[in-house]
């Protein structure tokens, strides 16, 4: 990352940066997740992105308040189901049904 800064502070171009992640809940509902470790869970918890970001990137202040805000809404946002209906402003075709059976 320090590099990348660097760079970019040099004005050498963008770069590209791989960021790996671990699933940190089963894959599905039902899933007893025997295949690893509470602790393993826990280690992964604690280096999650965010986590880290936080820790390396943010200074002690207003920052670190304004990044946890940020943080907190980003969870938030990627818990929240996805198969919501959203608010439409109408419909995309008034009357779909004769579109697709003339």
């Amino acid at each position: 990352m320090s590099q990348a800064a660097a760079r970019a502070r040099a004005g050498e171009g963008p770069t590209f940066i791989e960021g790996l992640t671990y699933r940190l809940s089963g894959h599905m509902a039902g899933d007893l997740e025997t295949y690893r470790t509470p602790e393993e869970i826990e280690y992964q918890r604690q280096h999650e992105p965010l986590v880290v970001l936080t820790q390396k990137l943010v200074a002690p202040g207003s920052a670190r308040l304004r990044c946890s805000r940020c943080a907190t809404r980003w969870r938030q946002r990627s818990r929240r189901p996805w198969n919501l209906p959203r608010k439409a402003r109408g419909p995309i075709y008034p009357s779909p049904h004769q579109r697709l059976c003339p």
